[in-house]
C-alpha cells in the first residue's frame, strides 16, 4: 500500500522530469548544431531558462521548510523574468540565421530585464511570508510595491513578442507563413494551459495541485518551435536518432524514480537522471561535431573534384592547342624535306630533319598526356571487334625494327602458329603493345629484346623480355601509376612523361586482361607479361573506360 501511494506521489516528478528532458534535448541539439545561428541560440536560451524555471517551480511545492521555500519562490519569478525575456527574443529573431539587435534592445530592454530580475530577489516584489498552512507550507505571501512593475514588464514582453511575431508572419511570403502559425498554435496551447491550471483552478476552485507542472504547459511551445526549426533546416536533423535515444534513456531512469520506496532512492535516482541527461547532451554535441566534420570533408571532396575537372579541362585546352601548333610545324618540316617548297640545299636538310623529329616527339608527348587525361576522366571509348592479334604484333614489330637495328639490338619474335583472333579495340591495343615494345628497345642499351605470343585455352599471352636497365624494387611499386617515373628510365629517356605504362595498364584492364612486370633489379633486364581473354564477356560494340 505504501509503495502504491509513493508511486502516485512521484508521478508529478516523472511528468516534470520527462518534460524537462525533452526541452533540454531539443534546446541543446539546436544550439550544438550551429552555435552561430541566431535562431538556434535564441531557442537554446529560451529552452534553458524554461527548463531551469520548471525545475525550481516544481521544487517550491515540494519543500517543507517555509523559509527555504520562500527563497525558492523568489528564484522562480527571477527565472520567469528571463524565461519570458528569452521567449521575446526568440519571437523577435525567428527564423533569421543572422540578426543584429537594435540599440533599444541592447541598451534599453536588456538592462531593464537585468534590473527587474534582480528586483525579484528583494522584498520589493515578495516582501515576506503571509501565512502558513497546518502542514507548514506557505499559503500566502505579502507582496511588495515592485510586484506591479514585474507583472507589467512580463505582460509587455509576452504581448510585445506576439505583436512582433504576428507582424512578421503577415509580411512573410505565403510559403513561409506555415512555420509562424505552428509556433502561434504552440503559444496558444501553452497560455491556455497556464491560464486554466495556474489561474482559474487556484482562484475559483482552490486547487493549486497542478501549478508544479509548469514544465508540461511550456512543452507545446517548445515542441512547435523545435519542429519548425528542424523542418526548415535551421539545425541538422541527422542527430535526431541520438537525441531520441537520450530522451528514451531518461524516461527509463525516471520510471525507476516512480518505483522508489524511500526519499533516499528518489534523490539518488533523480541525480542519476540529471547525470545521464548531462552526458547525453555531451554525446549529442560529439555526434554533431562528427557530422560537421563529415560534411566538411564531403565539401572539400566536392571542391577537389571541381578543381580536378577544371584542371582536366585546362589540360585538354592547352594540349590541344600545343598539339595543333606542333602538328602544323611538323607538317611544314615534312613538306620542306619532300620538296613541296622547291629544292632545299643539302646543308639545310639535317636541320629540317631535326625539326621534324623534335616536333614528332612533341606531338607524341602531348598525345600521351591527352590519353592519360582522357583515361582518368573516363572519356576513352573502346570499339570492340574481331581481329588477328598475331598480324597486329607483326605490323608493330616491322614498324619498330629499324629502331632496334639502329642500336644493334637482337629483336627475337616468336608468334603462335595457331590463329590468335581476339575481340578488342585494335587501335587501343596497338598503342599499348607498341608502347611496351618501344620502351623495351629504348631501355635496352645492348643485348636483345624478345617478343612471344602464345595461346592457352581461352587466353592469349604476350611476353616481352629484354636485357635492359631493369627495374628496382622501389620503381616497381610506381611502375603503372600516373606519372610514375623510374630512376633508371629517366636517365635513359629524358623525354619520358611517365604516363605510358599507366595508359597501357588501363587499356589492358578495359579489355578484362592483366599486365605485370618482373625484374631481378637494376641492370638485370625486365619481363612484361600481358594476358587477354580471346572473347570479351558481354562486351557491347563500344564501352567507356
Amino acid at each position: 500500500m505504501l509503495s502504491t501511494l509513493l508511486y502516485f506521489h512521484n508521478i508529478d516528478l516523472f511528468v516534470v522530469g520527462i518534460t524537462v528532458a525533452g526541452i533540454a534535448v531539443l534546446g541543446f541539439t539546436a544550439y550544438f548544431s550551429n552555435t552561430k545561428n541566431a535562431t538556434n541560440v535564441s531557442f537554446w536560451l529560451f529552452t534553458l531558462s524554461a527548463a531551469l524555471w520548471s525545475i525550481v517551480n516544481y521544487l517550491f511545492y515540494h519543500i517543507a521548510n517555509p523559509y527555504l521555500a520562500f527563497w525558492i519562490i523568489r528564484t522562480v519569478i527571477f527565472l520567469a523574468t528571463w524565461f519570458v525575456f528569452f521567449l521575446f527574443q526568440f519571437l523577435l529573431v525567428f527564423p533569421a540565421e543572422k540578426y543584429i539587435f537594435p540599440k533599444k534592445y541592447l541598451y534599453g530592454l536588456l538592462p531593464l530585464t537585468c534590473f527587474i530580475s534582480l528586483m525579484t530577489l528583494t522584498p520589493l516584489v515578495f516582501n515576506s511570508i503571509g501565512s502558513l498552512s497546518n502542514t507548514g507550507a506557505i499559503e500566502t505571501i505579502n507582496n511588495g510595491p515592485g510586484i506591479f512593475f514585474f507583472a507589467l514588464f512580463v505582460t509587455f514582453l509576452i504581448f510585445g513578442g506576439l505583436w512582433i511575431f504576428i507582424k512578421k508572419m503577415r509580411l512573410a511570403p505565403k510559403s513561409e507563413k506555415g512555420q509562424y502559425r505552428s509556433i502561434l498554435w504552440g503559444l496558444f496551447v501553452t497560455f491556455l494551459l497556464i491560464i486554466s491550471f495556474n489561474l482559474v483552478l487556484p482562484a475559483f476552485y482552490n486547487n493549486a495541485s497542478f501549478i508544479s507542472l509548469g514544465a508540461l504547459f511550456i512543452l507545446p511551445t517548445v515542441v512547435a518551435a523545435g519542429y519548425e526549426i528542424a523542418k526548415y533546416h535551421l539545425f541538422r536533423v541527422k542527430v535526431f536518432a541520438t537525441s531520441l535515444l537520450i530522451f528514451l534513456l531518461s524516461i527509463s531512469i525516471l520510471l525507476e524514480v516512480l518505483s522508489s520506496a524511500t526519499l533516499f532512492q528518489i534523490i539518488f535516482r533523480s541525480m542519476e537522471f540529471v547525470l545521464v541527461l548531462a552526458i547525453g547532451i555531451l554525446l549529442i554535441r560529439s555526434v554533431l561535431r562528427e557530422v560537421e566534420q563529415r560534411e566538411h570533408i564531403q565539401e572539400l571532396a566536392n571542391q577537389l573534384e571541381f578543381a580536378n575537372n577544371q584542371q582536366v579541362a585546362l589540360i585538354h585546352f592547352i594540349t590541344h592547342q600545343v598539339k595543333g601548333f606542333l602538328t602544323k610545324s611538323r607538317n611544314v618540316f615534312s613538306m620542306a624535306l619532300e620538296g613541296e617548297f622547291g629544292p632545299i640545299p643539302d646543308t639545310f636538310k639535317p636541320i629540317l630533319q631535326m625539326g621534324l623529329e623534335s616536333d614528332t616527339k612533341g606531338v607524341n608527348t602531348v598525345q600521351e598526356i591527352l590519353n592519360a587525361s582522357n583515361i582518368k576522366s573516363g572519356k576513352i571509348t573502346y570499339s570492340m571487334q574481331l581481329f588477328d592479334l598475331a598480324a597486329l604484333l607483326s605490323e608493330i614489330i616491322t614498324t619498330l625494327k629499324p629502331n632496334a637495328d639502329a642500336k644493334k639490338l637482337s629483336l627475337k619474335v616468336t608468334l603462335s602458329e595457331n590463329p590468335c583472333e581476339i575481340q578488342g579495340d585494335r587501335m587501343q591495343l596497338e598503342n599499348a603493345f607498341k608502347n611496351i615494345i618501344d620502351n623495351a628497345i629504348k631501355y635496352t642499351p645492348a643485348g636483345e629484346v624478345a617478343i612471344s605470343l602464345t595461346k592457352e585455352g581461352s587466353l592469349v599471352r604476350i611476353i616481352e623480355q629484354d636485357t635492359g636497365v631493369g627495374i628496382t624494387p622501389e620503381d616497381m611499386g610506381k611502375l603503372f601509376t600516373e606519372g610514375g617515373h623510374g630512376k633508371e628510365s629517366v636517365k635513359v629517356n629524358v623525354d619520358s612523361t611517365g604516363f605510358g605504362l599507366y595508359i597501357v595498364k588501363n587499356i589492358i584492364t578495359a579489355h578484362n586482361g592483366e599486365i605485370w612486370a618482373e625484374s631481378e633489379g637494376a641492370g638485370k633486364g625486365s619481363k612484361f607479361t600481358i594476358e587477354l581473354p580471346i572473347m570479351q564477356p558481354n562486351t557491347p560494340t563500344a564501352v567507356s573506360a
